[in-house]
């Protein structure tokens, strides 16, 4: 279990979580790529994800830059043994051909690196396994460990800039790899992520709650948190819809970590073509997943929030809602034409149906629903894109979050 984890921040929530992305499994000719990497090559790995991009699949597990400012102080060590389950899930994601292990001297050598490498070879043996190593590293206890004891490849470079160019000689070597093709019919998006955070606790006694969703809830996750000091809050984001069998591993991955008193879940936006009715069935199906798991935790359904239409903003319109004695809204400093979004019942119109569907299902279940979408629409949350918010808005929405968690505690 992760409740073993240290805490290094004692005056604040501490999070630590690793995410894992797949791009272009649509590709489904060439071997997956895998890199597992940690902080000291974000850059690198990202560079990797551009040289793939519509190429072959890519994919990486480790401490995103992404979620790093939303979600994760710091990456999970990979000692912990929720890093097994998490890499289990990710190699049951299909063939793999080259495994990349891109860690700095520190990592190498700590706890746990070294058994991870070891069972991702014994997984993975038909794939070709590199160690990137930097030539001023202290080489000889890794060569026996890495090399001799568990027969991964060593590829010594001088510089992160220059081990970038890896990536282009690796795609010559995938051209010539035996082609697979992926047996299941799933509607893929170009890139496919998951992100857990763990908050380390301070104490052993308060509430741990789980918050399930996509983007929108890595957007408002933190607040939650602020807003919930006597509550310990985890995170499970993933763009898996509920027709995605990983959504299921990845709750119960989730779900055997901590005795969750609450379960919040806001899954509805990656829809990847189901209708309303294989919607439903799907998310009757999650409910009983969970409860399953762990029959104890009480679980609330959050309603898929709007969808926005981008509208072009003029001086008329300034003017008209320009207020006597206070700043012109519109005003960021020049006159330039501005681009606000407005709720739109027709880009709307799928979700109004599923949170219907999803009601009736959570009247069933005898669910709570937490209606964040009436609350888009009644107070017009400000939306950076059609989809996601500001950061006003992601302050909003976690007030009815945390209001929702704080009565089912009661």
């Amino acid at each position: 279990m992760v409740k073993h984890m240290e805490n290094s921040m004692s005056d604040s929530r501490f999070t630590l979580g690793n995410a894992f992305r797949i791009n272009n499994q649509e590709i489904s000719h060439y071997p997956i790529t895998l890199v597992i990497h940690d902080q000291n090559y974000l850059c690198w790995t990202a560079s990797g994800e551009k040289c793939f991009k519509n190429f072959a699949p890519y994919a990486w597990l480790g401490y995103s830059p992404w979620f790093t400012t939303q979600t994760n102080c710091s990456d999970l060590p990979f000692h912990y043994p929720v890093n097994i389950q998490i890499i289990d899930l990710l190699l049951a994601q299909g063939e793999y051909g080259i495994i990349i292990y891109a860690f700095s001297e520190t990592t190498i050598k700590k706890p746990g690196t070294a058994d991870l490498c070891k069972y991702v070879k014994k997984r993975c043996g038909n794939a070709q396994q590199i160690l990137l190593k930097l030539s001023d590293m202290d080489d000889s206890s890794i060569k026996d460990k890495f090399a001799g004891e568990i027969g991964i490849n060593l590829m010594e470079y001088k510089s992160i800039e220059v081990a970038v160019t890896m990536f282009e000689q690796m795609k010559e070597n995938i051209l010539h790899m035996k082609k697979t093709v992926y047996s299941d019919r799933l509607n893929r998006e170009q890139a496919e992520w998951t992100n857990f955070s763990f908050t380390a606790p301070l104490q052993e006694c308060g509430h741990r709650i789980l918050l399930v969703g996509d983007s929108i809830s890595v957007g408002y996750g933190k607040f939650v948190q602020d807003l919930l000091p006597d509550c310990y809050v985890d995170r499970l984001n993933t763009s898996e819809g509920t027709h995605h069998p990983n959504l299921c591993r990845m709750l119960q991955i989730a779900l055997t970590q901590y005795p969750y008193k609450v379960l919040h879940i806001n899954n509805g936006i990656h829809l990847h073509g189901i209708s309303v009715e294989e919607y439903s069935c799907n998310l009757l199906f999650i409910f009983q997943w969970i409860h399953m798991i762990s029959p104890l935790t009480k679980i609330i359904f959050a309603t898929t929030t709007s969808v926005s239409r981008k509208k072009k903003v003029t001086d008329a319109y300034q003017s008209k809602n320009f207020q006597l004695g206070g700043k012109d809204p519109l005003d960021n400093g020049s006159r330039e034409m501005q681009t606000e979004y407005y709720y739109s019942p027709e880009d709307s119109a799928l979700y109004i149906e599923l949170n219907k569907a999803a009601i009736n299902i959570c009247s069933i279940c005898n669910i709570p629903v937490n209606d964040l979408f009436s609350l888009c629409v009644s107070e017009n949350l400000l939306k950076a894109d059609p989809v996601h918010f500001r950061e006003s808005g992601y302050r909003r929405l976690a007030e009815a979050v945390a209001e929702a968690v704080s009565f089912c505690l009661k």
